[in-house]
């Protein structure tokens, strides 16, 4: 797809048969949440999400979801209360990070 850097495509094997999708890529990320965003959406919908469960719902690398969560934690925006496994994260703020 070098040809059309526009587009994306992605195939996939559905009910025994085959499925492709293409997708136009737009210059328009404002409707897209960032991954701090998503981050802080999960943890306000489950505070007792680890760093594993955060970086398996976003498919997102381990240095990424540790980097983010150590900057909404120094932005105090987030902190964690309690262990490593007994614990909790607590949402301070939901401003735009």
């Amino acid at each position: 797809m070098e040809e059309y850097p526009e587009l994306s495509f992605s195939l996939e094997e559905v009910n025994g048969g085959m499925l492709a999708t293409f997708e136009k890529k737009t210059a328009q990320k404002t409707a897209q949440k960032t991954t701090k965003e998503l981050i802080i959406d999960l943890l306000l919908e489950n505070p007792v999400y680890t760093t594993e469960d955060i970086k398996r719902l976003l498919k997102k690398g381990d240095g990424t979801i540790k980097g983010h969560l150590a900057d909404l934690k120094n932005k105090g925006m987030i902190v964690r209360e309690g262990g490593r496994k007994s614990g909790h994260w607590k949402v301070i703020s939901k401003r735009r990070p």
